[in-house]
């Protein structure tokens, strides 16, 4: 059996695999803010489904070491940092752990299950409490020195009015948690029109960055805002259009279908590369 798990900024998904085809025994719950509550509830779960686990595979919001083993740093989930996540998930299930970031094995997961299933080069951006994404050729996620962080580029930003330059990160501008930062409102709480046309041209401006530089067959997007009627592909399409003059034909831009099981799939998916690789 499979154990499967996505450790999400708000949330955490949990699920078993016993044919290595299809998710069991699914469960959410909040995300601990604290590292050792996490790993508590982690065990409830395994205590109940049973020990009897081959492989276990995940993922984190964040960046790992180079082994993928220790998690180095955790924009938004500050109490997991340093944490030794390999290592307490090893002893807890006394199976093999593959670790990822998770965003990485969402897109993973559309590229080989969902939207993404048809085409080579699949570019993924989620959009939810943070932004992440991954750049996945051949249904394999792309060889990096480190890991794919497209909410970590810089966009430069002018306001109408503005005479300076102001510089951000893309998730500064367009995440859950940033959002509800400015402006004091749970992002599905906000009904001004305006603060949704900002957040389309930002968002375009990072979709051509990612665009230009990944070249990818089609970009999708996930997570919880992004796949919300809050995020509008037409909007995206027609932001796009006045920064990306580079290519004759832009790549399709759809929302994933997998919503709360991308991750899941895409580290069942995962488990069964990392071992015919083995």
């Amino acid at each position: 059996m499979y154990l499967l798990f996505d450790i999400g900024g708000t949330n955490t998904r949990i699920a078993t695999s016993i044919d290595g085809q299809s998710l069991e025994n699914i469960e959410m719950f909040s995300t601990p803010k604290e590292f050792e509550e996490g790993m508590a509830r982690f065990k409830k779960y395994v205590d109940r489904v049973g020990h009897n686990l081959e492989s276990v595979s995940g993922g984190f919001p964040g960046t790992y070491d180079t082994e993928k083993k220790i998690i180095l740093r955790a924009p938004n989930l500050g109490g997991w940092t340093n944490a030794r996540l390999h290592s307490v998930v090893s002893q807890i299930t006394g199976a093999k752990v593959y670790l990822e970031n998770d965003a990485h094995l969402a897109g993973l997961g559309e590229a080989v299950k969902g939207e993404g299933k048809e085409f080579n080069i699949v570019a993924y951006i989620t959009i939810s409490t943070g932004i992440g994404g991954v750049r996945i050729v051949a249904k394999n996620i792309d060889k990096a020195a480190v890991g794919f962080e497209p909410g970590h580029q810089v966009v430069v930003v002018n306001r109408p009015g503005e005479a300076n330059v102001n510089i951000s990160y893309l998730e500064e501008l367009v995440s859950g948690k940033n959002i509800k930062l400015r402006y004091g409102k749970e992002p599905e709480d906000i009904d001004d029109p305006l603060v949704w046309d900002e957040v389309h041209r930002f968002l375009a401006i990072g979709l051509n960055n990612t665009i230009v530089h990944w070249s990818p067959d089609i970009v999708i997007i996930g997570g919880g805002l992004g796949l919300s009627d809050k995020i509008s592909v037409e909007k995206l399409e027609n932001n796009l259009s006045n920064y990306l003059d580079i290519f004759n034909k832009p790549p399709a831009i759809k929302k994933g279908v997998l919503a709360e099981t991308a991750a899941l799939e895409g580290a069942l998916y995962y488990i069964k590369s990392m071992e015919s690789k083995a």
